[in-house]
């Protein structure tokens, strides 16, 4: 008997973790592309020479912009980095997460440079990549604390 709510206690949990992954991508998507589609200044652009951009300098990082410029792209994919493990058994290894994830900030960068909503940037994928094995720390940082501690 007490297998058997465990089970559906498990099973509730999955549930709602889909949702919330599910949520998560919708907003993912509409941030990166279609609120920017809907725009009327469409652009594209390419760098691909990893932080050359100028978004790394002292100068850049001092201010409000680029200090969203940095943080936006690792922020927006850290709850991908805590939600993945918490959806299925097999996304519970980092090297799983950390491709899934570039999977999809790879498909966001050529979407964006297809549709023209925005700057395909190498710096955005690895500060993608980065934002998602941050979340995989907390996730078994956090994991440590409820779990086991």
């Amino acid at each position: 008997m007490a297998t058997r709510r465990n089970r559906e206690k498990t099973l509730m949990i999955r549930f709602f973790v889909y949702i919330v992954l599910l949520y998560y991508l919708y907003v993912l998507f509409k941030t990166s592309i279609f609120n920017r589609f809907f725009s009327n200044n469409l652009m594209r652009g390419l760098v691909y020479v990893p932080f050359s951009s100028g978004m790394f300098s002292l100068e850049s990082i001092s201010t409000s912009v680029g200090i969203r410029k940095l943080l936006g792209p690792v922020l927006i994919f850290l709850p991908m980095g805590l939600i993945l493990p918490l959806a299925h058994d097999k996304t519970k290894k980092f090297w799983v997460v950390l491709l899934i994830s570039a999977i999809f900030s790879l498909g966001i960068e050529i979407l964006q440079y297809i549709t023209k909503t925005g700057i395909t940037s190498i710096d955005d994928f690895v500060l993608n990549i980065l934002g998602a094995s941050l979340g995989f720390l907390a996730y078994h940082l956090l994991r440590e604390v409820f779990i086991y501690g």
